[in-house]
Protein backbone atom coordinates (compact mmCIF):
# COMPACT_ATOMS: atom_id res chain seq x y z
CA UNK A 1 0.00 0.00 0.00
CA UNK A 2 3.06 2.23 0.11
CA UNK A 3 2.84 3.57 -3.44
CA UNK A 4 -0.76 4.92 -3.31
CA UNK A 5 -0.18 6.23 0.21
CA UNK A 6 2.97 8.12 -0.79
CA UNK A 7 1.23 9.66 -3.79
CA UNK A 8 -1.85 10.77 -1.88
CA UNK A 9 0.26 12.37 0.87
CA UNK A 10 2.39 14.08 -1.79
CA UNK A 11 -0.71 15.42 -3.52
CA UNK A 12 -2.39 16.71 -0.37
CA UNK A 13 0.84 18.27 0.92
CA UNK A 14 1.53 19.92 -2.45
CA UNK A 15 -2.02 21.25 -2.66
CA UNK A 16 -1.97 22.68 0.88
CA UNK A 17 1.43 24.32 0.45
CA UNK A 18 0.50 25.75 -2.95
CA UNK A 19 -2.76 27.12 -1.54
CA UNK A 20 -0.85 28.67 1.37
CA UNK A 21 1.68 30.26 -0.98
CA UNK A 22 -1.06 31.68 -3.21
CA UNK A 23 -2.96 32.98 -0.18
CA UNK A 24 0.12 34.82 1.04
CA UNK A 25 0.63 36.32 -2.43
CA UNK A 26 -3.03 37.26 -2.64
CA UNK A 27 -3.69 35.09 -5.68
CA UNK A 28 -6.39 32.50 -6.15
CA UNK A 29 -5.55 28.82 -6.17
CA UNK A 30 -6.50 27.54 -9.62
CA UNK A 31 -6.26 23.83 -8.80
CA UNK A 32 -8.43 21.63 -6.60
CA UNK A 33 -7.76 18.17 -5.32
CA UNK A 34 -8.96 15.59 -7.81
CA UNK A 35 -11.73 13.16 -6.88
CA UNK A 36 -9.24 10.35 -7.32
CA UNK A 37 -7.19 11.75 -4.44
CA UNK A 38 -10.03 11.23 -2.00
CA UNK A 39 -10.68 7.73 -3.31
CA UNK A 40 -7.02 6.84 -2.77
CA UNK A 41 -7.08 8.41 0.70
CA UNK A 42 -10.20 6.50 1.76
CA UNK A 43 -8.80 3.26 0.33
CA UNK A 44 -5.61 3.79 2.33
CA UNK A 45 -7.68 4.25 5.49
CA UNK A 46 -9.51 0.97 4.77
CA UNK A 47 -6.19 -0.85 4.46
CA UNK A 48 -4.97 0.72 7.70
CA UNK A 49 -8.20 0.03 9.59
CA UNK A 50 -8.22 -3.63 8.58
CA UNK A 51 -4.53 -4.19 9.37
CA UNK A 52 -4.10 -6.79 12.12
CA UNK A 53 -0.48 -6.04 13.01
CA UNK A 54 -0.71 -2.38 14.02
CA UNK A 55 1.61 -1.11 16.75
CA UNK A 56 1.79 2.26 18.46
CA UNK A 57 5.41 2.80 17.43
CA UNK A 58 4.61 1.72 13.89
CA UNK A 59 1.77 4.22 13.57
CA UNK A 60 3.78 7.04 15.11
CA UNK A 61 7.03 6.58 13.23
CA UNK A 62 5.57 5.47 9.88
CA UNK A 63 2.92 8.17 9.96
CA UNK A 64 5.48 10.82 10.82
CA UNK A 65 7.84 9.52 8.15
CA UNK A 66 5.30 9.43 5.32
CA UNK A 67 3.80 12.82 6.19
CA UNK A 68 7.24 14.41 6.56
CA UNK A 69 8.36 12.93 3.26
CA UNK A 70 5.27 14.30 1.53
CA UNK A 71 5.74 17.78 2.98
CA UNK A 72 9.46 17.92 2.18
CA UNK A 73 8.95 16.59 -1.35
CA UNK A 74 6.24 19.18 -1.93
CA UNK A 75 8.45 21.98 -0.58
CA UNK A 76 11.33 20.77 -2.71
CA UNK A 77 9.15 20.66 -5.81
CA UNK A 78 7.73 24.16 -5.25
CA UNK A 79 11.13 25.71 -4.54
CA UNK A 80 12.80 23.92 -7.45
CA UNK A 81 9.99 24.90 -9.81
CA UNK A 82 10.47 28.53 -8.82
CA UNK A 83 14.25 28.35 -9.22
CA UNK A 84 14.56 26.34 -12.44
CA UNK A 85 11.04 26.01 -13.83
CA UNK A 86 11.83 24.42 -17.18
CA UNK A 87 15.47 23.50 -17.21
CA UNK A 88 16.02 20.13 -15.55
CA UNK A 89 14.47 16.77 -16.02
CA UNK A 90 16.48 15.32 -13.15
CA UNK A 91 18.29 16.48 -10.05
CA UNK A 92 21.68 17.69 -11.21
CA UNK A 93 22.33 21.17 -9.84
CA UNK A 94 24.65 21.83 -6.90
CA UNK A 95 21.97 23.31 -4.58
CA UNK A 96 19.69 20.37 -5.21
CA UNK A 97 22.47 17.88 -4.54
CA UNK A 98 23.29 19.76 -1.36
CA UNK A 99 19.66 19.59 -0.28
CA UNK A 100 19.53 15.85 -0.91
CA UNK A 101 22.83 15.27 0.89
CA UNK A 102 21.63 17.23 3.92
CA UNK A 103 18.33 15.33 3.97
CA UNK A 104 20.19 12.03 3.69
CA UNK A 105 22.53 12.90 6.56
CA UNK A 106 19.65 13.95 8.81
CA UNK A 107 17.84 10.71 7.99
CA UNK A 108 20.89 8.55 8.69
CA UNK A 109 21.62 10.32 11.99
CA UNK A 110 17.99 10.06 13.12
CA UNK A 111 17.80 6.40 12.14
CA UNK A 112 21.07 5.61 13.90
CA UNK A 113 20.04 7.33 17.14
CA UNK A 114 16.63 5.62 17.18
CA UNK A 115 18.26 2.28 16.42
CA UNK A 116 20.62 2.58 19.39
CA UNK A 117 17.92 3.80 21.78
CA UNK A 118 15.01 1.61 20.70
CA UNK A 119 16.38 -1.49 18.99
CA UNK A 120 18.51 -2.89 21.80
CA UNK A 121 22.23 -3.61 21.79
CA UNK A 122 24.60 -6.19 20.46
CA UNK A 123 25.90 -7.01 16.99
CA UNK A 124 23.40 -6.73 14.15
CA UNK A 125 24.10 -10.30 13.09
CA UNK A 126 23.11 -11.50 16.57
CA UNK A 127 19.87 -9.52 16.62
CA UNK A 128 18.69 -10.09 13.07
CA UNK A 129 20.82 -12.78 11.44
CA UNK A 130 23.27 -12.43 8.57
CA UNK A 131 20.58 -12.60 5.87
CA UNK A 132 18.66 -9.71 7.42
CA UNK A 133 21.82 -7.60 7.77
CA UNK A 134 22.61 -8.15 4.08
CA UNK A 135 19.04 -7.17 3.19
CA UNK A 136 19.32 -4.00 5.29
CA UNK A 137 22.62 -3.11 3.58
CA UNK A 138 21.08 -3.58 0.12
CA UNK A 139 18.09 -1.47 1.14
CA UNK A 140 20.29 1.35 2.46
CA UNK A 141 22.49 1.32 -0.65
CA UNK A 142 19.50 1.36 -3.00
CA UNK A 143 17.83 4.10 -0.97
CA UNK A 144 20.91 6.31 -1.22
CA UNK A 145 21.06 5.74 -4.97
CA UNK A 146 17.39 6.48 -5.38
CA UNK A 147 17.64 9.73 -3.44
CA UNK A 148 20.61 10.88 -5.51
CA UNK A 149 18.67 10.10 -8.70
CA UNK A 150 15.73 12.11 -7.42
CA UNK A 151 13.12 9.37 -7.65
CA UNK A 152 11.87 6.34 -5.76
CA UNK A 153 11.45 2.78 -6.96
CA UNK A 154 8.36 2.44 -4.78
CA UNK A 155 6.73 5.84 -5.24
CA UNK A 156 8.22 6.33 -8.72
CA UNK A 157 7.30 9.99 -8.91
CA UNK A 158 10.29 11.90 -10.38
CA UNK A 159 10.28 15.43 -9.07
CA UNK A 160 11.08 16.98 -12.43
CA UNK A 161 9.47 14.51 -14.78
CA UNK A 162 6.62 16.84 -15.65
CA UNK A 163 6.29 20.30 -16.97
CA UNK A 164 5.87 22.89 -14.24
CA UNK A 165 2.52 23.97 -15.58
CA UNK A 166 1.09 20.51 -14.90
CA UNK A 167 -0.47 20.03 -11.49
CA UNK A 168 1.72 17.88 -9.24
CA UNK A 169 -0.58 15.19 -7.91
CA UNK A 170 -3.18 12.58 -8.70
CA UNK A 171 -4.02 11.42 -11.41
CA UNK A 172 -0.59 10.24 -12.50
CA UNK A 173 0.97 9.10 -15.77
CA UNK A 174 0.80 5.35 -16.26
CA UNK A 175 4.60 4.98 -16.18
CA UNK A 176 4.55 6.27 -12.59
CA UNK A 177 1.80 3.90 -11.46
CA UNK A 178 2.42 0.55 -13.12
CA UNK A 179 6.01 -0.23 -11.94
CA UNK A 180 5.31 0.06 -8.19
CA UNK A 181 1.98 -1.76 -8.52
CA UNK A 182 3.58 -4.66 -10.39
CA UNK A 183 6.45 -4.76 -7.87
CA UNK A 184 3.99 -4.76 -4.96
CA UNK A 185 1.99 -7.62 -6.48
CA UNK A 186 5.16 -9.67 -6.97
CA UNK A 187 6.22 -9.10 -3.35
CA UNK A 188 2.67 -9.85 -2.17
CA UNK A 189 2.54 -13.12 -4.10
CA UNK A 190 5.90 -14.33 -2.79
CA UNK A 191 5.18 -13.30 0.82
CA UNK A 192 1.68 -14.76 1.00
CA UNK A 193 2.59 -18.08 -0.58
CA UNK A 194 5.45 -18.44 1.89
CA UNK A 195 2.93 -18.04 4.71
CA UNK A 196 4.73 -15.08 6.32
CA UNK A 197 1.94 -12.49 6.09
CA UNK A 198 -1.82 -12.29 5.89
CA UNK A 199 -3.81 -9.78 3.84
CA UNK A 200 -7.59 -9.59 4.13
CA UNK A 201 -10.03 -9.41 1.24
CA UNK A 202 -11.08 -5.78 2.02
CA UNK A 203 -7.41 -4.76 2.02
CA UNK A 204 -6.82 -6.31 -1.40
CA UNK A 205 -9.92 -4.61 -2.84
CA UNK A 206 -8.92 -1.26 -1.33
CA UNK A 207 -5.36 -1.51 -2.64
CA UNK A 208 -6.48 -2.35 -6.18
CA UNK A 209 -9.04 0.46 -6.09
CA UNK A 210 -6.39 2.92 -4.92
CA UNK A 211 -3.92 1.78 -7.58
CA UNK A 212 -6.52 2.08 -10.34
CA UNK A 213 -7.59 5.51 -9.07
CA UNK A 214 -4.03 6.78 -9.39
CA UNK A 215 -4.44 6.58 -13.17
CA UNK A 216 -7.48 8.86 -13.12
CA UNK A 217 -11.09 8.13 -13.94
CA UNK A 218 -10.94 9.87 -17.33
CA UNK A 219 -8.03 7.72 -18.49
CA UNK A 220 -9.82 4.61 -17.25
CA UNK A 221 -12.93 5.57 -19.18
CA UNK A 222 -10.89 6.04 -22.35
CA UNK A 223 -9.25 2.67 -21.82
CA UNK A 224 -12.61 0.98 -21.28
CA UNK A 225 -14.03 2.59 -24.42
CA UNK A 226 -11.04 1.45 -26.42
CA UNK A 227 -11.41 -2.11 -25.14
CA UNK A 228 -15.15 -2.05 -25.81
CA UNK A 229 -14.55 -0.89 -29.37
CA UNK A 230 -12.06 -3.69 -29.87
CA UNK A 231 -14.54 -6.16 -28.45
CA UNK A 232 -17.32 -4.95 -30.70
CA UNK A 233 -15.08 -5.23 -33.72
CA UNK A 234 -14.11 -8.74 -32.73
CA UNK A 235 -17.79 -9.60 -32.44
CA UNK A 236 -18.37 -8.12 -35.91
CA UNK A 237 -20.95 -5.64 -34.65
CA UNK A 238 -21.19 -2.83 -37.21
CA UNK A 239 -22.39 0.68 -36.45
CA UNK A 240 -25.10 2.47 -38.35
CA UNK A 241 -24.09 4.40 -41.44
CA UNK A 242 -22.08 7.52 -40.70
CA UNK A 243 -21.42 6.63 -37.04
CA UNK A 244 -18.46 5.22 -35.25
CA UNK A 245 -18.81 2.12 -33.15
CA UNK A 246 -18.48 4.21 -30.00
CA UNK A 247 -21.15 6.68 -31.10
CA UNK A 248 -23.61 3.95 -32.06
CA UNK A 249 -23.49 2.43 -28.57
CA UNK A 250 -23.60 5.66 -26.62
CA UNK A 251 -22.08 6.57 -23.27
CA UNK A 252 -24.75 4.88 -21.13
CA UNK A 253 -24.42 1.49 -22.81
CA UNK A 254 -20.65 1.84 -22.68
CA UNK A 255 -20.87 2.51 -18.97
CA UNK A 256 -22.78 -0.73 -18.48
CA UNK A 257 -20.22 -2.62 -20.54
CA UNK A 258 -17.38 -1.01 -18.56
CA UNK A 259 -18.97 -2.05 -15.28
CA UNK A 260 -19.41 -5.60 -16.55
CA UNK A 261 -15.80 -5.66 -17.70
CA UNK A 262 -14.64 -4.54 -14.25
CA UNK A 263 -16.65 -7.25 -12.51
CA UNK A 264 -15.61 -9.97 -14.92
CA UNK A 265 -11.90 -9.14 -14.69
CA UNK A 266 -11.23 -7.55 -11.30
CA UNK A 267 -13.35 -9.74 -9.02
CA UNK A 268 -11.74 -13.05 -10.06
CA UNK A 269 -8.33 -11.40 -9.90
CA UNK A 270 -9.05 -10.09 -6.40
CA UNK A 271 -10.32 -13.49 -5.28
CA UNK A 272 -7.21 -15.13 -6.71
CA UNK A 273 -4.99 -12.82 -4.65
CA UNK A 274 -7.05 -13.45 -1.52
CA UNK A 275 -6.93 -17.22 -1.92
CA UNK A 276 -3.18 -16.95 -2.37
CA UNK A 277 -2.96 -15.09 0.95
CA UNK A 278 -5.07 -17.62 2.86
CA UNK A 279 -3.41 -20.67 1.30
CA UNK A 280 -0.08 -19.51 2.69
CA UNK A 281 -1.50 -19.54 6.21
CA UNK A 282 -3.08 -22.95 5.73
CA UNK A 283 0.26 -24.42 4.68
CA UNK A 284 2.00 -23.48 7.95
CA UNK A 285 3.14 -26.58 9.80
CA UNK A 286 1.58 -27.20 13.19
CA UNK A 287 3.54 -28.15 16.25
CA UNK A 288 3.42 -31.61 17.80
CA UNK A 289 0.42 -32.86 19.72
CA UNK A 290 0.73 -31.64 23.34
CA UNK A 291 1.20 -34.04 26.22
CA UNK A 292 -1.71 -33.24 28.54
CA UNK A 293 -2.22 -34.67 32.00
CA UNK A 294 -5.74 -35.93 31.35
CA UNK A 295 -5.87 -37.87 34.63
CA UNK A 296 -5.56 -34.77 36.80
CA UNK A 297 -8.83 -33.63 38.40
CA UNK A 298 -8.63 -30.00 39.59
CA UNK A 299 -10.55 -28.86 42.66
CA UNK A 300 -10.98 -25.23 41.53
CA UNK A 301 -12.07 -23.68 38.27
CA UNK A 302 -9.88 -20.56 37.99
CA UNK A 303 -6.99 -18.93 39.86
CA UNK A 304 -5.41 -15.51 39.34
CA UNK A 305 -1.77 -15.47 40.47
CA UNK A 306 -0.24 -12.03 41.01
CA UNK A 307 3.45 -11.25 41.44
CA UNK A 308 3.67 -8.09 43.55
CA UNK A 309 6.40 -5.91 45.02
CA UNK A 310 5.58 -2.35 46.09
CA UNK A 311 2.59 -1.61 43.85
CA UNK A 312 -0.44 0.15 45.31
CA UNK A 313 -3.04 -2.47 46.36
CA UNK A 314 -5.80 -0.15 45.16
CA UNK A 315 -4.32 -0.19 41.65
CA UNK A 316 -4.24 -3.97 41.81
CA UNK A 317 -7.90 -3.94 42.85
CA UNK A 318 -8.81 -1.87 39.77
CA UNK A 319 -7.18 -4.25 37.32
CA UNK A 320 -8.70 -7.24 39.13
CA UNK A 321 -12.15 -5.67 38.86
CA UNK A 322 -11.64 -5.22 35.12
CA UNK A 323 -10.42 -8.81 34.76
CA UNK A 324 -13.39 -10.20 36.70
CA UNK A 325 -15.76 -8.28 34.40
CA UNK A 326 -14.49 -9.94 31.21
CA UNK A 327 -16.83 -12.23 29.30
CA UNK A 328 -15.42 -15.58 30.45
CA UNK A 329 -14.17 -14.81 33.97
CA UNK A 330 -17.40 -12.99 34.88
CA UNK A 331 -19.11 -16.39 34.85
CA UNK A 332 -16.62 -17.78 37.39
CA UNK A 333 -15.54 -17.10 40.95
CA UNK A 334 -11.76 -16.93 40.61
CA UNK A 335 -9.47 -17.38 43.58
CA UNK A 336 -6.91 -14.59 43.99
CA UNK A 337 -3.38 -15.52 45.09
CA UNK A 338 -0.92 -12.69 45.73
CA UNK A 339 2.81 -13.27 46.15
CA UNK A 340 4.54 -10.22 47.59
CA UNK A 341 8.29 -9.75 47.38
CA UNK A 342 8.28 -6.59 49.46
CA UNK A 343 10.55 -6.79 52.56
CA UNK A 344 7.63 -5.89 54.84
CA UNK A 345 4.29 -6.26 53.02
CA UNK A 346 1.03 -5.22 54.65
CA UNK A 347 -0.67 -8.56 54.14
CA UNK A 348 -3.88 -7.48 55.84
CA UNK A 349 -4.24 -4.45 53.55
CA UNK A 350 -3.47 -6.52 50.46
CA UNK A 351 -5.98 -9.16 51.47
CA UNK A 352 -8.78 -6.71 52.28
CA UNK A 353 -8.20 -4.52 49.22
CA UNK A 354 -7.72 -7.14 46.52
CA UNK A 355 -9.98 -9.81 47.98
CA UNK A 356 -7.10 -12.29 47.85
CA UNK A 357 -7.68 -15.70 49.38
CA UNK A 358 -3.93 -16.27 49.75
CA UNK A 359 -1.23 -13.66 50.42
CA UNK A 360 2.27 -15.08 50.70
CA UNK A 361 5.58 -13.33 51.20
CA UNK A 362 8.46 -14.54 49.03
CA UNK A 363 12.12 -13.69 49.03
CA UNK A 364 12.83 -11.05 46.41
CA UNK A 365 14.55 -13.27 43.86
CA UNK A 366 13.94 -14.31 40.29
CA UNK A 367 11.60 -11.61 38.93
CA UNK A 368 8.02 -12.63 38.13
CA UNK A 369 9.27 -15.84 36.49
CA UNK A 370 10.52 -17.10 39.84
CA UNK A 371 7.13 -16.29 41.38
CA UNK A 372 5.19 -18.21 38.74
CA UNK A 373 7.54 -21.20 38.95
CA UNK A 374 7.16 -21.20 42.74
CA UNK A 375 3.38 -21.32 42.38
CA UNK A 376 3.52 -24.19 39.88
CA UNK A 377 5.85 -26.25 42.06
CA UNK A 378 4.14 -25.44 45.37
CA UNK A 379 0.59 -26.09 44.11
CA UNK A 380 1.51 -28.90 41.71
CA UNK A 381 -1.10 -31.29 43.08
CA UNK A 382 -3.73 -28.61 43.64
CA UNK A 383 -3.61 -26.42 40.53
CA UNK A 384 -6.80 -24.79 39.29
CA UNK A 385 -8.29 -25.93 36.00
CA UNK A 386 -7.03 -22.65 34.51
CA UNK A 387 -4.59 -20.18 36.04
CA UNK A 388 -3.87 -16.61 35.01
CA UNK A 389 -0.32 -15.45 35.75
CA UNK A 390 0.15 -11.67 35.85
CA UNK A 391 2.22 -8.99 37.53
CA UNK A 392 0.69 -6.39 39.82
CA UNK A 393 1.47 -3.80 37.16
CA UNK A 394 -0.12 -5.31 34.06
CA UNK A 395 1.56 -4.42 30.78
CA UNK A 396 -0.56 -2.79 28.08
CA UNK A 397 -3.62 -2.50 30.32
CA UNK A 398 -5.71 -0.80 27.63
CA UNK A 399 -5.31 -3.77 25.26
CA UNK A 400 -5.05 -6.46 27.97
CA UNK A 401 -8.79 -6.59 28.73
CA UNK A 402 -9.94 -6.78 25.07
CA UNK A 403 -7.50 -9.66 24.55
CA UNK A 404 -9.22 -11.57 27.38
CA UNK A 405 -12.68 -10.81 26.01
CA UNK A 406 -11.76 -11.87 22.48
CA UNK A 407 -9.82 -15.05 23.16
CA UNK A 408 -10.15 -16.53 26.66
CA UNK A 409 -12.44 -19.56 26.57
CA UNK A 410 -13.24 -22.50 28.90
CA UNK A 411 -10.95 -24.76 26.84
CA UNK A 412 -8.03 -22.32 26.63
CA UNK A 413 -4.82 -24.29 27.12
CA UNK A 414 -2.28 -21.51 26.73
CA UNK A 415 -3.00 -17.86 25.93
CA UNK A 416 -0.19 -15.32 26.01
CA UNK A 417 -1.39 -11.91 27.19
CA UNK A 418 1.66 -10.02 25.99
CA UNK A 419 2.27 -8.84 22.46
CA UNK A 420 2.39 -11.57 19.80
CA UNK A 421 5.52 -13.65 20.02
CA UNK A 422 8.08 -14.15 17.32
CA UNK A 423 9.63 -17.27 15.87
CA UNK A 424 13.34 -17.80 16.34
CA UNK A 425 15.81 -20.29 14.95
CA UNK A 426 16.25 -22.94 17.64
CA UNK A 427 19.96 -23.28 16.91
CA UNK A 428 20.71 -19.56 17.35
CA UNK A 429 17.67 -18.04 18.99
CA UNK A 430 17.66 -14.27 19.51
CA UNK A 431 15.33 -11.30 19.14
CA UNK A 432 15.46 -7.62 18.22
CA UNK A 433 15.71 -6.45 21.84
CA UNK A 434 19.25 -7.71 22.25
CA UNK A 435 18.39 -10.99 23.96
CA UNK A 436 19.98 -14.23 22.78
CA UNK A 437 19.73 -17.80 24.04
CA UNK A 438 23.29 -18.05 25.30
CA UNK A 439 22.30 -20.84 27.70
CA UNK A 440 20.97 -22.91 24.76
CA UNK A 441 17.75 -23.50 26.69
CA UNK A 442 15.30 -22.94 23.83
CA UNK A 443 16.35 -26.02 21.87
CA UNK A 444 17.01 -28.23 24.92
CA UNK A 445 13.74 -27.28 26.66
CA UNK A 446 11.80 -27.79 23.43
CA UNK A 447 13.30 -31.25 23.00
CA UNK A 448 12.50 -32.22 26.59
CA UNK A 449 8.92 -30.96 26.29
CA UNK A 450 8.07 -32.29 22.82
CA UNK A 451 10.49 -35.25 22.68
CA UNK A 452 11.94 -34.13 19.36
CA UNK A 453 14.16 -31.36 18.04
CA UNK A 454 12.88 -28.09 16.64
CA UNK A 455 13.65 -25.80 13.74
CA UNK A 456 11.79 -22.76 15.06
CA UNK A 457 10.28 -21.93 18.43
CA UNK A 458 7.69 -19.37 19.49
CA UNK A 459 8.86 -16.94 22.17
CA UNK A 460 6.58 -15.37 24.79
CA UNK A 461 6.82 -11.85 26.21
CA UNK A 462 5.68 -9.67 29.12
CA UNK A 463 5.28 -12.49 31.65
CA UNK A 464 1.47 -12.61 31.60
CA UNK A 465 -0.55 -15.56 30.33
CA UNK A 466 -3.31 -18.07 31.05
CA UNK A 467 -2.54 -21.80 31.16
CA UNK A 468 -4.51 -24.92 31.98
CA UNK A 469 -3.48 -27.41 34.66
CA UNK A 470 -3.43 -30.14 32.04
CA UNK A 471 -0.77 -28.32 30.04
CA UNK A 472 1.23 -27.23 33.07
CA UNK A 473 1.38 -30.79 34.37
CA UNK A 474 1.99 -32.20 30.91
CA UNK A 475 5.51 -30.78 31.07
CA UNK A 476 7.91 -32.72 33.31
CA UNK A 477 8.09 -31.19 36.78
CA UNK A 478 11.88 -31.34 36.86
CA UNK A 479 12.05 -28.75 34.06
CA UNK A 480 10.20 -26.21 36.21
CA UNK A 481 12.48 -27.09 39.14
CA UNK A 482 15.61 -26.56 37.05
CA UNK A 483 14.45 -23.15 35.85
CA UNK A 484 13.30 -22.16 39.35
CA UNK A 485 16.65 -23.08 40.89
CA UNK A 486 18.44 -21.11 38.19
CA UNK A 487 16.37 -17.94 38.25
CA UNK A 488 16.26 -17.71 42.07
CA UNK A 489 19.88 -18.71 42.68
CA UNK A 490 22.56 -16.58 44.30
CA UNK A 491 25.07 -14.68 42.20
CA UNK A 492 27.41 -17.67 41.91
CA UNK A 493 24.84 -20.02 40.32
CA UNK A 494 25.02 -21.35 36.75
CA UNK A 495 22.39 -18.82 35.67
CA UNK A 496 24.81 -16.01 36.58
CA UNK A 497 27.70 -17.23 34.43
CA UNK A 498 29.78 -14.13 33.71
CA UNK A 499 30.80 -15.51 30.33
CA UNK A 500 27.13 -15.26 29.33
CA UNK A 501 25.99 -12.26 31.36
CA UNK A 502 28.97 -10.21 30.08
CA UNK A 503 28.70 -7.41 32.60
CA UNK A 504 25.00 -6.71 32.06
CA UNK A 505 22.78 -5.96 35.11
CA UNK A 506 22.38 -9.21 37.02
CA UNK A 507 21.14 -9.30 40.60
CA UNK A 508 19.31 -12.06 42.50
CA UNK A 509 16.25 -9.77 42.64
CA UNK A 510 16.48 -9.01 38.92
CA UNK A 511 18.57 -11.73 37.24
CA UNK A 512 19.48 -11.41 33.59
CA UNK A 513 18.40 -15.03 33.26
CA UNK A 514 14.84 -13.87 34.00
CA UNK A 515 14.53 -12.62 30.42
CA UNK A 516 15.17 -16.15 29.19
CA UNK A 517 12.53 -17.62 31.51
CA UNK A 518 10.05 -15.00 30.25
CA UNK A 519 10.55 -16.17 26.67
CA UNK A 520 10.21 -19.89 27.48
CA UNK A 521 6.59 -19.94 28.68
CA UNK A 522 5.09 -20.82 25.28
CA UNK A 523 7.45 -23.78 24.99
CA UNK A 524 6.87 -24.91 28.57
CA UNK A 525 3.10 -24.75 28.05
CA UNK A 526 3.42 -26.77 24.81
CA UNK A 527 2.12 -23.93 22.66
CA UNK A 528 5.03 -23.23 20.33
CA UNK A 529 2.77 -23.02 17.27
CA UNK A 530 4.31 -21.30 14.21
CA UNK A 531 0.83 -20.23 13.10
CA UNK A 532 0.42 -18.03 16.17
CA UNK A 533 3.44 -15.97 15.15
CA UNK A 534 1.75 -15.21 11.80
CA UNK A 535 -1.97 -15.19 12.57
CA UNK A 536 -2.19 -13.54 15.98
CA UNK A 537 -3.08 -9.82 15.78
CA UNK A 538 -1.27 -7.26 17.86
CA UNK A 539 -2.81 -6.05 21.10
CA UNK A 540 -3.64 -2.76 19.37
CA UNK A 541 -5.41 -4.39 16.40
CA UNK A 542 -7.30 -6.82 18.70
CA UNK A 543 -8.72 -9.08 15.95
CA UNK A 544 -7.99 -10.33 12.45
CA UNK A 545 -10.57 -10.20 9.66
CA UNK A 546 -11.40 -13.82 8.93
CA UNK A 547 -9.64 -14.90 12.11
CA UNK A 548 -10.67 -17.24 14.93
CA UNK A 549 -10.01 -17.71 18.64
CA UNK A 550 -7.22 -20.17 17.76
CA UNK A 551 -5.13 -17.41 16.18
CA UNK A 552 -3.47 -16.46 19.47
CA UNK A 553 -3.69 -19.55 21.65
CA UNK A 554 -3.64 -23.31 21.99
CA UNK A 555 -6.90 -24.99 22.96
CA UNK A 556 -7.28 -28.15 25.00
CA UNK A 557 -9.47 -30.91 23.61
CA UNK A 558 -12.83 -30.82 25.37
Amino acid sequence: MLSPLVHVVDSIAFYCLTATKNHIRGTRNSQNLARETWVVALSSLVVLYDEYRLTVNGLLFCGFGVISAGIFRACFTISSDSAVPHEASRVDSAPERGFITAALMVGLITTSVCSVLLEGSGPLTTQYGLAMVILIAINVASTVGVIVLGTSFLAFSPVFSRDSSVYYGIPLPSHEVLPPVVASLIVFTVATHSGTIYVSFPQIVAYLLASISLLGFARLQQTYEHLIDLGLRCCAISPRSGETIGASYGSKRKGVLAACFSLVFLMPFTWFLYRGATSGLESIDHSSIPHLDLKFEPNRRFDIVISMFDEDPWDVKKILSAIKATSHISTLSPRIIVYSKHPDPDEALIRSTTGASVVEKLENRGREGGTFLHHILHWWDDLAEQTMFIQAHVHNTREFIPRLNNYLRPNTGMLSLGFPGILCDCNRCSDQWGWSDDWNLVSTTYQQVYNHTCNHALLAYKGQFVASARRIRGTPQHLYKKLYDGVTSAEEGWAHDEAIVKGRPDLPSAPFFGYTVERLWSILMQCSEPGIAVKCPTLLSKWRTGGSIEDCQCLDAV
